[in-house]
């Protein structure tokens, strides 16, 4: 954990002069212990119900009193109902519930350093967890209850009190779930911030608010809830202005997100992702890199760099190094070669790696060469993949104060994926100076979920040194969903009455799929409209208005000669409990994979109006149209869909 100053310091002109700069990564609060709480419109937490509350804390208790746990219990946490308080008394971390009373930690907190706490409820079940280890457990007798009220303070009990019971330091990082989360969850996301999107959680302060430091009396006074749940809190008694009572800097270690992929991890800042530099010209830049995290930089980092040579790559450096960055000499030495470079730093202590970065060297005895990359989906294989048409355009911009000289391109090497058919204009192709070329090919990605396209270009400049001239593209896959589909319609619809069952009617025929971009997954079956009519008119009020009303029905329905069926949106709306749970507006049947070309056969069952008992058949006559729309899954895991919409005509 993240040492922090000591309260000699935080008083002192050095720390207020930290603060004034009012800049820092993560805030806190800070309580003065006089009359400084946050109270909540309404309590997270209601009622008897499993929940955890967590937060951050640092004390700065000065007042000298020892009298626990009256009069000298500051509360981080103050809860009503069965009364639950979180806090500390006279220096130690301390615990009180209506139903067990007062209960010590016996470990020591206010030595001006942050702690983390942590309070899990499941049943009668009660445990506490300081700086990640368990100090108290207490499980409620069977005969006693325990329950909270809407009033949820922090730093402050929940019946009041006054100083000294005001809490005195600084609280950050309070949340509140809906269950007992384990310690396993608990630690996994202790120093890090969350987006307030996670599943069970009820309330979320980071108290990432106002200027830390500085003047903030104009600031709403509100506690801000970073959950949908919106438990604003407001803030009472503080002074929003200096080193005190207001917002400070904190020292906890939140300055990553938890769902942050690099968390903890070296972040390369140059050279970046695909830089170019001009030898010749311009120093190149030193090889630098940051930490992204909560916990201390490791000292030294080892640091790769590899020359990437058509298909191969060699290892140019690869050392530890000291500190954060690199000269660019120490890798290179007096004379860099120009051509595509890798490089990734490594923190030693962890494994964890950056994210490689790519940058490119050019020979300025001719020029440079620039590119674009742009792609279009066109097609699908058999397979299932992605077709794109790609077109590549390299522009020859010769060195200033030289003629410059053309470049031969010979090879194009996708890193990923394939080149598919041939590459027009032909591979060898010259690029003159001052020229621009464009060249187009078709590419198929190695997976569906592949996003983008990295395509090496080696060629050689046409001067007395041929050097090479490669170069790295990269470029964006939009994903493909089927704007090319291949035009379908059911066929063969055939409508006939269920025998002894008044107001249903078995819909079936086929969906061909010859042509389609297979194999075949999953069909859907959604009613998009339906509608009826009686003649004579005075009959139309003589019919049922049934859940069942336009609606495929089971067991009656299937699909490629399947009842296995997924029913969908149950007609019943809420209040009413549903009485008819199998009828659905949409079904859908998963199988396969089906290899593309037979037709998809279907019987489906429709539940429609009809006339009421006791209505002469003949006088009421029903005509009906209902239209359904087919969908079709193909290609790998069912993601790739194509649709059509089909309607039928019947009567009763």
């Amino acid at each position: 954990m993240k040492k922090i100053l000591l309260l000699a310091l935080l008083l002192s002109g050095r720390m207020a002069a930290l603060y004034a700069q009012n800049t820092c990564a993560n805030r806190c609060l800070n309580f003065d212990g006089k009359d400084d709480y946050v109270q909540l419109a309404k309590s997270p937490v209601q009622g008897n119900v499993d929940f955890t509350v967590e937060g951050w804390f640092r004390s700065l208790d000065s007042d000298g009193l020892s009298n626990c746990p009256s009069g000298n219990f500051e509360r981080i946490i103050g809860c009503g109902g069965s009364r639950l308080e979180i806090g500390e008394c006279a220096g130690t971390f301390a615990l009180f519930m209506g139903p067990s009373g007062f209960l010590s930690s016996g470990v020591k907190t206010g030595d001006a350093k942050w702690h983390h706490f942590a309070l899990t409820k499941a049943g009668g079940a009660f445990r506490v967890y300081l700086d990640q280890a368990l100090v108290i457990s207490y499980d409620l007798p069977a005969n006693k209850t325990f329950s909270l009220d809407n009033i949820f303070r922090i730093g402050r009990w929940a019946g009041g009190g006054t100083s000294p019971e005001h809490w005195q330091g600084d609280i950050d990082e309070v949340r509140v779930w809906d269950s007992a989360l384990s310690e396993e969850v608990l630690w996994s996301q202790l120093d890090c911030k969350l987006n307030g999107k996670k599943p069970g959680l009820l309330a979320y302060y980071n108290f990432d608010q106002g200027t830390p430091g500085g003047n903030n009396t104009k600031v709403k006074n509100v506690l801000t809830d970073l959950t949908a749940s919106a438990n604003t809190g407001t803030l009472y008694g503080f002074a929003f202005t200096g080193v005190g009572s207001n917002w400070i800097c904190s020292g906890t270690p939140h300055a990553a997100f938890c769902d942050d992929p690099f968390k903890n991890t070296p972040v390369i800042v140059t050279p970046a992702n695909n830089a170019t530099y001009k030898l010749g010209g311009a120093k190149l830049p030193d090889f630098t890199w940051t930490w992204n995290g909560a916990a201390p930089p490791p000292t030294a980092y080892y640091v790769e760099v590899f020359s990437l040579d058509s298909n191969t790559s060699k290892a140019v450096f690869s050392k530890m190094v000291d500190g954060t960055s690199l000269p660019a000499a120490a890798v290179f030495g007096d004379k860099p070669k120009a051509g595509i470079y890798q490089w990734q730093v490594t923190n030693p202590a962890t494994g964890r790696q950056s994210a490689p970065a790519y940058f490119t060297l050019f020979d300025a005895a001719c020029g440079t060469i620039s590119a674009t990359i742009a792609t279009i989906c066109k097609d699908w294989t058999p397979g299932g993949l992605p077709i794109y048409t790609v077109t590549l355009t390299l522009k020859n911009t010769p060195t200033v104060g030289t003629l410059g000289c053309p470049a031969v391109y010979n090879t194009f090497v996708p890193t990923q994926g394939s080149i598919s058919g041939s590459i027009s204009p032909a591979l060898a192709a010259t690029i003159l100076p001052n020229a621009t070329v464009t060249f187009t090919f078709n590419y198929i990605p190695a997976s569906i979920s592949q996003a983008t396209i990295q395509v090496v270009c080696n060629g050689v400049w046409q001067d007395a040194f041929n050097n090479t001239v490669i170069l790295q593209v990269n470029g964006e896959l939009k994903p493909c969903f089927c704007n090319d589909c291949k035009e379908f319609s059911a066929t063969n619809l055939i409508v006939t009455p269920v025998a002894n069952n008044p107001g249903m009617f078995n819909l079936a025929g086929s969906l061909p799929t010859a042509g389609m971009p297979g194999p075949i997954s999953a069909v859907e079956f959604q009613v998009k409209t339906f509608s009826f009519s009686a003649t004579p008119t005075a009959c139309s009020n003589g019919v049922t208005s049934v859940e069942s009303s336009g609606v495929f029905l089971n067991p009656a329905s299937s699909i490629n000669n399947s009842t296995a069926l997924i029913f969908f949106n149950e007609t019943i709306s809420p209040p009413v409990p549903p009485t008819n749970n199998n009828a659905s507006k949409d079904i859908k049947w998963i199988g396969g994979p089906l290899p593309v070309g037979p037709p998809i056969p279907f019987n489906l069952s429709i539940g429609v109006p009809r006339p009421l008992q006791g209505i002469n058949a003949d006088c009421c006559k029903m005509r009906y149209r209902v239209c359904v729309k087919a969908t079709i899954f193909y290609g790998e895991n069912g993601c790739r869909v194509c649709t059509t919409i089909f309607c039928k005509d019947f009567t009763n």
